[in-house]
This record gives structure tokens, C-alpha cells and sequence, in this order.
């Protein structure tokens, strides 16, 4: 019996609420609840969204970029504001989603200017179509990829396009670029991957004024599709930078005689250009501006028979002693007035405006 009694307390149940706590009571012990939904201050305020407007209308697109983040409110408000219509881009490192982003704001003139890169490949896809935007200047930014056929694909109303140095200028961009048919300036110089049938493509933009393709890598018998095929009606050509033996004489003057609007030419380094173009060149009734630089098949004398020219570059034709001869025989042309050629240039127009 007394070991009964012994061992009957050691058996007994013990109260569980003294030894078990509940989790809340225990220290250190965290427990899930659900989130608190702060409301939104902004979302809440009582200015309308037309008086937020005004007031960000006179802050920077930085400070306009922060305050996208900071609620739903802003993002919708900052993206809707006119800010975006013309933008100005230095020194700016991109990928190709961003950028469709930045588009699909609104912007209808958009200038972005080295040292900038645009990379990588698209990996959304962008539903808007970017019919707002008109002025696309991209001259000497870098790609690590062919991101632009994204872009041009949903354009239709460009006016100026600007894409000089792009290296993946292949039958698919040109003809994404030919949709535009209100394009009237094109620069293309030192493009590469250019092929016979975009090239066809591209002249088939009827309102096209003015284009630069100097230096651009063409495929054998790219210069005659321009001479043969370019709209009769452009203004300003360069077709500068052409190997020996793709522009003969021949074309030149098939060129003048289609393109009687004609007003400027760049022909310089054409290696087989000839003296027995002066007189082609005089003859034509509106050219007015011509540049010959390193021309070397050209006779120096017969440069001085170019009276017709109101402004007559020929760096390069004649020794330093020769410039001031031409100058003084050629007294109402502008001899050498810039080794720099602006034609198609859509940046110049921009700070113009």
C-alpha cells in the first residue's frame, strides 16, 4: 500500500494550463496578423488632378521620374503630362523595354545623342502602337542588338528619323520605315547590313526631301538604285563616301536630270567622279549647294567653272596655295564653306526651334 501511495502522485495528471502556455505569451514569439492597409495621403487629397498638373508642369523629367514612384496617383498624373512631347537625352544607358515605356508616354519628338545605349533584346511587348510620334533622332547611340525593328514596326507618322551608325539595318527595318509615308528626312549614314530590296524599299517614301546616305555600306549596285529609283522630288542628297567604281559619272548625271528639285549634293570622296560633270552641274536649274571633297579624278581647273554654286566645298581638290585662286576667280561662291555636311541633321533643327 505505501508503495502505492509513493508512486501514485508521480503518475497523476498534472494541470496542463500551469505547464503549456498559449504562443502569445511566450517571449520572442512573433504572430502572424494580417497586414494593415495604410490608406494612401495622395490618393485622398483633395486637389484635383488637373492643379497637381500645373504644379508639376515646371519640374525637371528627373524629379518628374521620382515622383512616378511615389504612388499610383503620380505615375498616372506624370504620365499624362505635355513634359514628354519633346525630350532631350544625353548620357543615357537604356534597355530596349524602357525605352518602349518612355515612348508609350506620349512623346512625339525624342532626341538621344552620344555618349547613349540602348541594349539587350525586347522581352515584352508593348501594345501601343506610337502613332504620336513624329521626330525619332537616335544619331550615334550604340545597340548591343537589332532593338529598333521593335520600335520602327509600330510607327506610321514619322516625319524625321535619324539613325546614323545603326549596324542592323536590314530589309525588315527598311521596310518598317517605309510605312511612314510622311517621312521627309532620313539619315542613314554609315549604316550597315543595308540590302538591294530595302534600299528599294526606303525610295519608295514619296515625300521624302532629304536623305543622307553618306559612307552607308551598300551592296554592289546600291548607288544605281538611288540615282534610278530615289522620289524626283528631293531637295537635299548625300552619297558621299562611295567605293571606286559605284558612281560613275552616268548616274550623277541620270540623278540631275530626274531630281530637278535638287538644291544640295554631296558627292565628295567619289573616287570616279569626273571633270565632265561641271557643266551637269551648272546646267541644273535649282542646285545651288554641291560638295566635291577629294575628288581626285576632278581636274582643279575645271573647278573654276563652277560659277552657278552659291556654296562650293572642295577640300581636298586643290593645295592650300590653289583655295584662294579658286576664291577670288569664283567672287559670288562660298568656297570651303564647312567640311561638315548637315544635310538631314535633325538635331540642328531642333535647337533652331
Amino acid at each position: 500500500m505505501e508503495e502505492n501511495n509513493e508512486i501514485g502522485p508521480l503518475t497523476k495528471l498534472r494541470d496542463i494550463s500551469v505547464n503549456y502556455m498559449t504562443p502569445g505569451t511566450v517571449k520572442g514569439f512573433r504572430r502572424r496578423c494580417a497586414p494593415v492597409r495604410c490608406s494612401d495621403p495622395f490618393e485622398e487629397c483633395f486637389l484635383g488632378d488637373e492643379i497637381i498638373k500645373k504644379i508639376f508642369d515646371d519640374l525637371s523629367l528627373r524629379d518628374l521620374a521620382n515622383l512616378m514612384l511615389v504612388c499610383k496617383r503620380f505615375y498616372r498624373i506624370v504620365s499624362s503630362l505635355e513634359s514628354w512631347e519633346v525630350l532631350l537625352i544625353r548620357r543615357a544607358i537604356m534597355d530596349v523595354d524602357s525605352f518602349h515605356k518612355l515612348l508609350s508616354r506620349g512623346v512625339r519628338k525624342i532626341e538621344m545623342h552620344s555618349p547613349c545605349a540602348i541594349y539587350s533584346d525586347l522581352t515584352i511587348n508593348p501594345r501601343n502602337h506610337y502613332d504620336h510620334l513624329v521626330h525619332l533622332d537616335l544619331a550615334n547611340v550604340s545597340y548591343e542588338s537589332p532593338c529598333l525593328l521593335s520600335v520602327l514596326e509600330r510607327t506610321s507618322n514619322l516625319q524625321i528619323l535619324n539613325i546614323a551608325d545603326y549596324p542592323y539595318l536590314d530589309s525588315e527595318h527598311c521596310t518598317a520605315i517605309a510605312k511612314n509615308e510622311d517621312l521627309f528626312v532620313l539619315n542613314i549614314e554609315q549604316c550597315k547590313g543595308i540590302t538591294l530590296d530595302g534600299l528599294s524599299s526606303l525610295c519608295k517614301c514619296e515625300n521624302l526631301r532629304e536623305l543622307n546616305a553618306a559612307w552607308a555600306q551598300f551592296p554592289s549596285g546600291g548607288a544605281a538604285v538611288i540615282c534610278k529609283v530615289i522620289p524626283v522630288g528631293i531637295e537635299r542628297l548625300s552619297i558621299a563616301g562611295r567605293d571606286y567604281n559605284e558612281l560613275p559619272d552616268l548616274l550623277v548625271e541620270l540623278l540631275l536630270n530626274r531630281c530637278g528639285n535638287l538644291v544640295e549634293l554631296d558627292v565628295s570622296d567619289c573616287p570616279n567622279l569626273t571633270h565632265g560633270l561641271i557643266d551637269h552641274f551648272n546646267l541644273h536649274p535649282s542646285l545651288k549647294i554641291l560638295s566635291i571633297c577629294r575628288c581626285y579624278s576632278i581636274n582643279p581647273e575645271a573647278l573654276l567653272n563652277l560659277d552657278g554654286m552659291s556654296v562650293l566645298n572642295i577640300y581636298g581638290c586643290v593645295t592650300d596655295e590653289g583655295v584662294p585662286v579658286v576664291k577670288r576667280r569664283l567672287r559670288d561662291t562660298i568656297v570651303n564653306l564647312s567640311p561638315l555636311i548637315n544635310i538631314a541633321q535633325p538635331s540642328i533643327q531642333i535647337e533652331e526651334e
